[in-house]
């Protein structure tokens, strides 16, 4: 019995998994998920998983954690930890995030460096160690943020640079390339066009992140991804922040996700 139940369970998971593809590999905070992952052109600690240039301007060492329980299944859940530590111009950075359940589970770990190259442009490289089973795989990822003016940022985010010419169907190859605008007050508007580099597949993103009250902030997005829709709110007092969001997949379930960070004073 408990054979076939596990069975069952694997027979389900791996049903998903063709559902999805390999997105459940694809680490996202629950900041970028409230957008749609509308998130590359955002300077932002919980830019880390999404372009990590966007950490490049933190002046405090933080730390954050969060949870996502993709689609209310426990075996598909993510759990992360990601650390920044600026040191003058320079910001390092570490993440650990694992993916999965007792049975299957999947280990990410993370190295970044991000820094302002001039006033206006903003780079990042990124070293990503998969673990799964035996198997053991490294990749690394580039970005770059650019301050057009004040009010409107270019991002432009490369993933899994080089994965599908050496490991060929490990892993998604795909980049990011996101307008962030925030001329209208209280408010951040996002678009961002996600191309898969070897296969013909694009994803289009929409965010709107905005401020209601000085620390109060309410998240929108919609994505073409398997009709996505997701929404979060914000919330933050002295050097914490909670962030709960909520991404509906129009096949599968919603995906709740939760986190918490921690700016320590300089």
């Amino acid at each position: 019995m408990i054979f076939k139940i596990k069975l069952k369970n694997i027979i389900f998971i791996s049903f998903i998994f063709l559902e999805i593809g390999f997105s459940h590999c694809q680490n996202l905070s629950p900041k970028s998920l409230s957008m749609a992952d509308a998130f590359a052109a955002n300077y932002s600690p919980w830019a880390i998983f999404s372009n990590p240039s966007g950490i490049s301007k933190q002046k405090n060492i933080w730390i954050g954690l969060y949870y996502q329980d993709r689609f209310l299944i426990k075996e598909l859940s993510n759990k992360s930890i990601a650390l920044i530590f600026p040191l003058d111009r320079n910001v390092f950075a570490f993440s650990f995030n694992n993916f999965g359940y007792k049975y299957y589970s999947e280990n990410t770990f993370s190295l970044y460096y991000a820094t302002d190259l001039l006033e206006n442009l903003s780079t990042s490289i990124n070293f990503n160690l998969f673990v799964f089973d035996d198997i053991a795989k490294l990749t690394f990822d580039i970005g770059s943020i650019i301050k057009i003016v004040d009010y409107l940022n270019l991002g432009v985010y490369f993933v899994n640079f080089i994965s599908q010419l050496v490991y060929k169907d490990f892993l998604e190859s795909y980049m990011k390339v996101a307008l962030s605008y925030t001329e209208v007050k209280n408010t951040n508007l996002v678009l961002e066009i996600q191309p898969y580099l070897f296969i013909n597949k694009f994803i289009y993103k929409l965010g709107i992140e905005y401020n209601i009250f000085k620390s109060f902030l309410v998240n929108f997005g919609i994505s073409n991804h398997f009709g996505m829709f997701s929404l979060g709110v914000e919330s933050y007092y002295d050097n914490v922040n909670f962030i709960f969001s909520m991404s509906y997949h129009n096949r599968l379930n919603l995906s709740p996700s939760f986190s918490i960070d921690y700016k320590f004073d300089r």
